[in-house]
Protein backbone atom coordinates (compact mmCIF):
# COMPACT_ATOMS: atom_id res chain seq x y z
CA UNK A 1 0.00 0.00 0.00
CA UNK A 2 1.48 3.38 -1.01
CA UNK A 3 2.19 5.87 1.90
CA UNK A 4 2.57 9.92 1.06
CA UNK A 5 6.20 10.87 1.39
CA UNK A 6 6.44 13.97 3.55
CA UNK A 7 9.31 15.76 3.98
CA UNK A 8 11.21 16.39 6.80
CA UNK A 9 10.14 18.86 9.51
CA UNK A 10 6.44 18.71 8.53
CA UNK A 11 4.23 19.29 11.36
CA UNK A 12 1.74 16.09 10.53
CA UNK A 13 2.89 12.94 8.49
CA UNK A 14 -0.17 11.84 6.39
CA UNK A 15 0.21 7.82 6.34
CA UNK A 16 -2.61 7.45 3.56
CA UNK A 17 -3.07 8.27 -0.27
CA UNK A 18 -6.66 8.70 -1.43
CA UNK A 19 -5.31 8.12 -4.68
CA UNK A 20 -3.71 4.72 -3.77
CA UNK A 21 -6.50 2.30 -5.29
CA UNK A 22 -5.68 0.00 -2.02
CA UNK A 23 -6.37 3.06 0.18
CA UNK A 24 -9.30 3.90 -1.77
CA UNK A 25 -10.84 0.60 -1.60
CA UNK A 26 -10.68 0.69 2.25
CA UNK A 27 -12.28 3.78 2.33
CA UNK A 28 -14.83 2.26 0.11
CA UNK A 29 -15.43 -0.58 2.80
CA UNK A 30 -15.54 1.61 5.78
CA UNK A 31 -18.31 3.51 4.04
CA UNK A 32 -20.27 0.93 3.51
CA UNK A 33 -20.01 -0.51 7.13
CA UNK A 34 -21.46 2.76 8.03
CA UNK A 35 -18.90 5.51 8.82
CA UNK A 36 -19.45 9.26 8.09
CA UNK A 37 -17.68 11.36 5.79
CA UNK A 38 -16.03 12.93 9.14
CA UNK A 39 -15.29 9.62 10.32
CA UNK A 40 -13.31 8.79 7.43
CA UNK A 41 -11.78 11.68 6.79
CA UNK A 42 -10.52 11.65 10.24
CA UNK A 43 -9.23 7.74 10.49
CA UNK A 44 -7.51 8.72 6.45
CA UNK A 45 -6.32 12.06 7.90
CA UNK A 46 -7.46 13.53 4.90
CA UNK A 47 -9.53 16.65 4.20
CA UNK A 48 -13.39 16.28 4.71
CA UNK A 49 -14.02 18.03 1.09
CA UNK A 50 -11.88 15.61 0.02
CA UNK A 51 -13.30 12.60 0.72
CA UNK A 52 -16.64 13.93 -0.13
CA UNK A 53 -15.83 15.10 -3.25
CA UNK A 54 -13.88 11.47 -4.03
CA UNK A 55 -16.94 9.40 -2.77
CA UNK A 56 -19.27 11.59 -5.48
CA UNK A 57 -16.74 10.82 -7.99
CA UNK A 58 -17.52 7.09 -7.71
CA UNK A 59 -21.04 7.85 -8.14
CA UNK A 60 -21.69 7.67 -4.12
CA UNK A 61 -24.08 10.61 -2.53
CA UNK A 62 -22.52 10.75 0.79
CA UNK A 63 -24.57 10.37 4.05
CA UNK A 64 -25.00 12.62 7.16
CA UNK A 65 -23.35 11.84 10.51
CA UNK A 66 -27.34 10.47 11.65
CA UNK A 67 -27.52 8.14 8.64
CA UNK A 68 -24.62 6.50 9.27
CA UNK A 69 -25.39 6.06 12.82
CA UNK A 70 -28.77 4.36 11.46
CA UNK A 71 -26.44 2.24 8.82
CA UNK A 72 -23.88 1.55 12.06
CA UNK A 73 -26.87 0.15 14.51
CA UNK A 74 -28.90 -2.37 11.53
CA UNK A 75 -25.68 -4.17 11.08
CA UNK A 76 -25.18 -4.45 14.70
CA UNK A 77 -26.13 -7.63 16.39
CA UNK A 78 -28.79 -7.67 19.61
CA UNK A 79 -25.86 -8.13 21.57
CA UNK A 80 -23.73 -5.57 20.32
CA UNK A 81 -26.41 -2.98 20.70
CA UNK A 82 -27.03 -3.97 24.53
CA UNK A 83 -23.30 -3.63 24.68
CA UNK A 84 -23.55 -0.24 23.35
CA UNK A 85 -26.86 0.56 25.13
CA UNK A 86 -24.76 -0.11 28.51
CA UNK A 87 -21.60 2.10 27.84
CA UNK A 88 -23.51 5.08 26.88
CA UNK A 89 -25.72 4.53 30.36
CA UNK A 90 -23.11 3.92 32.20
CA UNK A 91 -20.78 7.15 30.67
CA UNK A 92 -23.83 9.22 32.14
CA UNK A 93 -24.20 7.13 35.54
CA UNK A 94 -23.95 9.72 38.23
CA UNK A 95 -23.52 12.31 35.90
CA UNK A 96 -25.94 15.50 37.44
CA UNK A 97 -29.24 16.69 35.12
CA UNK A 98 -29.30 20.40 34.52
CA UNK A 99 -32.59 21.79 35.94
CA UNK A 100 -33.68 22.84 31.68
CA UNK A 101 -32.66 18.92 31.11
CA UNK A 102 -34.75 17.72 34.38
CA UNK A 103 -37.97 20.30 32.96
CA UNK A 104 -37.40 19.29 29.60
CA UNK A 105 -37.50 15.31 30.97
CA UNK A 106 -40.71 16.15 32.80
CA UNK A 107 -42.73 17.50 29.72
CA UNK A 108 -41.84 14.85 27.92
CA UNK A 109 -43.60 12.33 30.31
CA UNK A 110 -46.62 15.12 30.48
CA UNK A 111 -46.94 15.15 26.58
CA UNK A 112 -46.51 10.74 26.26
CA UNK A 113 -48.55 10.12 29.73
CA UNK A 114 -45.45 8.23 30.40
CA UNK A 115 -46.11 5.86 33.74
CA UNK A 116 -49.49 5.68 34.48
CA UNK A 117 -50.86 3.46 36.39
CA UNK A 118 -54.11 1.42 36.23
CA UNK A 119 -55.34 3.20 40.06
CA UNK A 120 -55.01 6.84 38.51
CA UNK A 121 -56.81 5.75 36.05
CA UNK A 122 -59.40 4.24 37.76
CA UNK A 123 -59.38 7.14 39.92
CA UNK A 124 -59.49 10.07 36.97
CA UNK A 125 -62.74 7.85 34.81
CA UNK A 126 -64.50 8.27 38.40
CA UNK A 127 -63.71 12.15 38.34
CA UNK A 128 -64.63 12.53 34.76
CA UNK A 129 -68.45 10.53 35.55
CA UNK A 130 -68.84 13.31 37.87
CA UNK A 131 -68.25 16.13 34.81
CA UNK A 132 -64.65 16.84 35.56
CA UNK A 133 -61.34 16.85 33.44
CA UNK A 134 -58.51 15.59 35.18
CA UNK A 135 -55.04 16.73 33.33
CA UNK A 136 -52.85 13.73 33.06
CA UNK A 137 -49.33 14.07 34.35
CA UNK A 138 -49.26 17.57 34.52
CA UNK A 139 -45.58 19.02 34.61
CA UNK A 140 -44.51 21.15 37.17
CA UNK A 141 -40.53 22.18 37.04
CA UNK A 142 -38.59 18.94 37.26
CA UNK A 143 -41.61 17.05 38.80
CA UNK A 144 -44.57 15.11 37.36
CA UNK A 145 -47.91 15.23 39.76
CA UNK A 146 -50.19 11.75 38.71
CA UNK A 147 -52.82 14.55 37.43
CA UNK A 148 -54.26 17.70 38.34
CA UNK A 149 -57.22 19.12 38.93
CA UNK A 150 -58.64 22.91 39.31
CA UNK A 151 -55.08 23.96 39.70
CA UNK A 152 -54.21 21.29 42.30
CA UNK A 153 -51.99 18.32 41.73
CA UNK A 154 -53.15 15.21 42.83
CA UNK A 155 -50.73 11.83 43.56
CA UNK A 156 -52.04 8.54 43.61
CA UNK A 157 -50.07 5.95 45.95
CA UNK A 158 -51.08 2.41 45.90
CA UNK A 159 -47.56 0.96 46.69
CA UNK A 160 -45.50 0.50 49.59
CA UNK A 161 -42.81 1.22 48.18
CA UNK A 162 -43.86 4.97 48.26
CA UNK A 163 -43.79 4.83 52.31
CA UNK A 164 -39.64 3.50 52.30
CA UNK A 165 -36.76 4.20 50.68
CA UNK A 166 -35.52 6.96 48.16
CA UNK A 167 -39.02 7.72 47.57
CA UNK A 168 -40.00 8.78 51.32
CA UNK A 169 -36.82 10.50 51.61
CA UNK A 170 -37.48 12.59 48.72
CA UNK A 171 -40.99 13.26 49.30
CA UNK A 172 -40.07 16.43 51.67
CA UNK A 173 -38.43 18.53 48.91
CA UNK A 174 -40.39 17.29 46.24
CA UNK A 175 -43.54 18.56 47.96
CA UNK A 176 -41.63 21.60 48.78
CA UNK A 177 -40.70 22.60 45.59
CA UNK A 178 -44.89 21.69 44.46
CA UNK A 179 -46.09 24.17 47.25
CA UNK A 180 -43.94 26.57 46.77
CA UNK A 181 -44.77 27.14 43.75
CA UNK A 182 -48.69 27.51 44.21
CA UNK A 183 -49.71 24.18 43.82
CA UNK A 184 -51.99 22.85 46.83
CA UNK A 185 -51.33 19.09 46.54
CA UNK A 186 -53.67 15.79 47.43
CA UNK A 187 -52.14 12.19 48.39
CA UNK A 188 -54.54 9.79 48.28
CA UNK A 189 -53.30 5.92 49.95
CA UNK A 190 -55.28 3.43 48.12
CA UNK A 191 -54.23 -0.60 48.42
CA UNK A 192 -56.56 -3.70 48.96
CA UNK A 193 -57.62 -2.97 52.37
CA UNK A 194 -58.91 0.82 51.26
CA UNK A 195 -59.69 0.63 47.99
CA UNK A 196 -60.87 3.46 46.03
CA UNK A 197 -64.63 4.06 47.22
CA UNK A 198 -67.38 5.49 45.90
CA UNK A 199 -66.69 8.75 48.21
CA UNK A 200 -63.07 9.00 47.14
CA UNK A 201 -63.30 11.04 43.94
CA UNK A 202 -66.21 13.21 45.34
CA UNK A 203 -63.59 14.33 48.95
CA UNK A 204 -61.30 15.09 46.07
CA UNK A 205 -63.14 17.17 43.92
CA UNK A 206 -64.67 19.20 46.88
CA UNK A 207 -61.09 19.63 48.41
CA UNK A 208 -59.87 21.28 45.41
CA UNK A 209 -61.98 23.95 45.29
CA UNK A 210 -62.06 24.00 49.09
CA UNK A 211 -58.18 24.79 48.64
CA UNK A 212 -58.20 27.36 45.99
CA UNK A 213 -60.86 29.52 47.44
CA UNK A 214 -57.85 31.76 49.08
CA UNK A 215 -55.58 32.42 46.43
CA UNK A 216 -53.62 34.20 48.77
CA UNK A 217 -52.90 31.30 51.37
CA UNK A 218 -50.40 29.46 51.36
CA UNK A 219 -50.49 26.41 48.75
CA UNK A 220 -52.25 23.61 51.28
CA UNK A 221 -52.06 19.87 51.22
CA UNK A 222 -54.22 16.95 52.18
CA UNK A 223 -53.74 13.02 52.88
CA UNK A 224 -56.99 11.20 51.89
CA UNK A 225 -57.05 7.29 51.93
CA UNK A 226 -59.26 5.15 49.11
CA UNK A 227 -62.33 4.84 51.33
CA UNK A 228 -62.53 8.81 51.13
CA UNK A 229 -61.24 9.49 54.91
CA UNK A 230 -58.83 12.11 55.69
CA UNK A 231 -55.81 11.68 57.04
CA UNK A 232 -53.75 14.69 57.47
CA UNK A 233 -53.29 17.93 56.56
CA UNK A 234 -50.71 21.40 56.24
CA UNK A 235 -49.71 23.57 54.01
CA UNK A 236 -46.45 25.12 52.77
CA UNK A 237 -46.01 27.25 55.93
CA UNK A 238 -45.09 23.73 58.09
CA UNK A 239 -41.61 23.53 59.08
CA UNK A 240 -42.24 19.93 58.33
CA UNK A 241 -44.47 17.81 56.75
CA UNK A 242 -46.96 14.94 57.82
CA UNK A 243 -47.12 13.06 54.55
CA UNK A 244 -44.47 10.18 55.19
CA UNK A 245 -44.99 9.63 58.61
CA UNK A 246 -49.02 9.81 57.40
CA UNK A 247 -48.27 7.51 55.06
CA UNK A 248 -46.74 4.64 57.69
CA UNK A 249 -49.62 5.56 60.15
CA UNK A 250 -51.68 4.11 56.60
CA UNK A 251 -49.72 1.32 56.35
CA UNK A 252 -50.29 0.03 60.15
CA UNK A 253 -53.97 1.18 60.26
CA UNK A 254 -53.84 -1.51 57.32
CA UNK A 255 -51.78 -3.76 59.37
CA UNK A 256 -54.49 -3.60 62.14
CA UNK A 257 -57.58 -4.42 59.50
CA UNK A 258 -55.94 -7.84 58.01
CA UNK A 259 -55.67 -9.18 61.82
CA UNK A 260 -59.10 -7.71 62.71
CA UNK A 261 -60.33 -8.93 59.62
CA UNK A 262 -58.13 -11.99 58.62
Amino acid sequence: MRRLHVPNGSPKARRYDLDDPQVWQRVLSDYAEGMSVKALADRYEAVRSSVDTRLRRSGITPRGQSEAELTKWRRMSPRQRAHQVKAAHQATLGMPKSMAAKEAHARATEARLHHVSPLEITLIDAIRQRGYRPHQQTAIGPYNCDFSLNGVAVEVFGGQWHFYGRHAARMPERTRYILDRGWPMIFTVIDNNFPIGPRLADEVIAATHEMRRDPTAPAQYRVIRGDGQLLSAGCANDAQFAIVGTLRQAKRLRATHEHITG
